[in-house]
């Protein structure tokens, strides 16, 4: 056998590991090579993209959860969810790739990828799969109903269905003094109303939940909440997103 037509096709274990290690992105880099390989580029590409695809699906997928299911362990259903998209890409990806093992394996002489571009293929998987979160949490607020965006600024207040845009607004500007808004950032919160309490939605990450001058800041916007709704009622909720899930704090006076 002639050696222009060596190629080399990373093997089914290979992709496993990708997508283990890098979640469907790391296996679609694989298979977008393999099919580079065969040289059917459209198969390619449709690989990468769908790959890219399912994470952020599963990405929008576990806000909604978070979001919606309120009654319900919601850490459970986000893994579970997860889970489910992650066995069903690698079970897809594998598919795929006998077929490109099975069907050019008279064509060609393979030669197995390398243990190398499967650790390649991982970090940027890795790294695509951060990007991903980052748009989808930034263009996509994990809130459905009613919003206001703050005039001069790009911030939106979400609020339910016991609240109102004026209410919104108030808070907005109460964000702002507070300094949880800063200008020329685009950020969102949502007012949550009923009949005996408020509460407030903000993006904090976990790493300054315990932060003393951020808690002292969050003890006064309490305070200030209480004094707007004429409750004693009043809660702060920090949300924080990562890799497992979105992590929930509430934060609420205890005098």
């Amino acid at each position: 056998m002639d050696s222009i037509n060596k190629i080399k096709l990373y093997s089914d274990n290979s992709i496993l590991v990708a997508v283990f290690l890098a979640g469907p992105v790391g296996g679609g880099i694989l298979l977008y090579k393999n099919f580079k390989s065969l040289n059917e580029p459209t198969k390619a590409r449709i690989c990468i993209a769908a790959s890219i695809a399912i994470v952020a699906l599963v990405l929008f997928l576990s806000v909604q959860i978070e979001s919606h299911f309120q009654e319900f362990d919601q850490s459970k259903l986000t893994y579970l969810a997860s889970h489910v998209f992650l066995f069903t890409s690698a079970f897809i990806f594998i598919k795929l790739n006998k077929y490109s093992y099975w069907t050019q394996n008279k064509q060609f002489d393979i030669k197995k990828g390398s243990a190398w571009g499967v650790t390649v293929a991982s970090f940027v998987g890795i790294i695509i799969t951060f990007a991903t979160s980052i748009v989808i949490t930034f263009f996509i607020p994990p809130f459905d109903g009613n919003y206001v965006k703050l005039e001069g600024t790009g911030d939106y207040i979400y609020y339910n269905e016991n609240a109102n845009q004026d209410q919104a607004i108030a808070v907005g500007s109460l964000l702002y003094e507070s300094y949880f808004f800063v200008e020329n950032q685009k950020q969102y919160a949502m007012l949550e109303v009923s009949d005996d309490s408020v509460n407030i939605v903000l993006e904090i990450q976990e790493d300054y939940w315990n932060d003393t001058e951020l808690v002292g800041e969050i003890y006064a916007l309490i305070a200030n909440l209480e004094y707007l709704f004429t409750t004693d009622n009043a809660t702060v909720t920090a949300r924080s997103y990562n890799f497992s899930g979105v992590q929930d704090k509430v934060f609420k006076l205890d005098f």
